[in-house]
Order: structure tokens, then C-alpha cells, then sequence
């Protein structure tokens, strides 16, 4: 079922990581009260301008939680639980809260700050495996920081034609993403 703000509508097949997401919290007996729905309307809109979908069937068994974390990571999203509501935030530029805080508002001691920046120890490339729908293979696409720009690449011939240095193997990381099927939507 696919929601349009007031109703459900009748199961139909769809591809939208929003969709899927509140089918998995509903099919264990989550009630919509407790799932941000409005969250999910207005992400289903930005996935699908986006051409983010989730295609993906579940072979074993993982929790909700997980099940629902993959879900999100297709369209850069993460679940949040704010109270007792599931809630869901995209990856994006926006708006950030203000408070102000100072000692009156405060509890001695209870306020510790830990900026963690960028060093020469900061991963600096990351090699992402996504699904080939048209080659049914694991492929990998690379995203490389240098110079303060992304490059995104696939391979070696790719690699070359960008001019950067080779990535450094000891800041390198590789993450798995079920669910992306194509390379494009892989390289966003």
C-alpha cells in the first residue's frame, strides 16, 4: 500500500524505498501513528524525481531495524527513532536547528564537546559494490576525495582519464549497498 497523505491505497507493486520502508514496520505490527508518515510522503517525492530505487528481496533473516537502515541507505536517508515514532532524515543540505546555550541553561559538567576533524588518517576513498541488473554481477564504483573534489569512477580506464593519484590502500574503505541496481544511481 502506497499512503497519499490521508488513506492507504490498495497493494500495488512499487520500487520506492519509502514504500517498502513502511510496509517492513507495518508487516511487524508497528501502528501509523508511530511511523513519521509525513516524512516518508515527502521522501517518497524526492526518491522519485531522484530515480532512487529500492530493489532488493530479502533472502535472510535480519531485524527490522536493519531491514529498514538498508531500506533508507538507497536514497542516502537514515531511520530515527524520536520518541516513539520511527522517523526518517535524508542526506541533504538544510536547515539547522539553533539553541542557544549558556551557563544558566546548562548543568555543570554535563556538557562535553569532541570535534572530530578531518585528518591525514580520514578515509579518503571508498569503493561501493551495487548490483548490475543488466550483467546479474556485484560491481564496483569508486568515489575518490582529492583536492577538495569527488571523483567517481568505475575502473581502471575511468581512473586514468581523471588525472588523480592513485588512492592510498591504507585510507580506503568498501561498503556493500543491496538494493541499487545501477550504476548511475550507485554513482549518486
Amino acid at each position: 500500500p502506497i499512503w497519499d497523505g490521508s488513506d492507504w491505497s490498495d497493494p500495488e507493486v512499487t520500487r520506492s524505498p519509502a514504500w517498502a520502508i513502511a510496509q517492513v514496520l507495518r508487516s511487524r505490527g508497528t501502528a501509523d501513528d508511530a511511523i513519521d508518515l509525513s516524512s516518508l510522503l515527502a521522501l517518497s517525492t524526492v526518491w522519485a524525481d531522484r530515480y532512487d530505487y529500492f530493489d532488493y528481496k530479502f533472502g535472510e533473516q535480519i531485524s527490522t531495524w536493519e531491514a529498514v537502515a538498508m531500506i533508507a541507505r538507497v536514497g542516502r536517508a537514515i531511520p530515527l527513532i524520536r520518541g516513539s515514532r520511527y522517523t526518517f532524515v535524508r542526506d541533504a543540505p538544510q536547515t539547522m536547528p539553533l539553541a542557544a546555550y549558556s551557563m544558566r541553561n546548562i548543568r555543570r559538567g554535563s556538557l562535553q564537546l569532541m570535534p572530530v576533524l578531518a585528518s591525514s588518517e580520514t578515509m579518503r576513498t571508498l569503493d561501493m559494490e551495487y548490483w548490475n541488473f543488466r550483467r546479474w554481477t556485484w560491481e564496483t564504483v569508486t568515489a575518490q576525495i582529492y583536492a577538495g573534489v569527488i571523483y567517481v569512477y568505475r575502473g581502471e580506464i575511468e581512473f586514468a582519464a581523471l588525472g588523480i593519484p592513485a588512492p592510498d590502500p591504507n585510507l580506503r574503505g568498501r561498503i556493500k549497498m543491496p538494493g541499487i541496481i545501477g550504476l548511475n544511481h550507485a554513482k549518486r
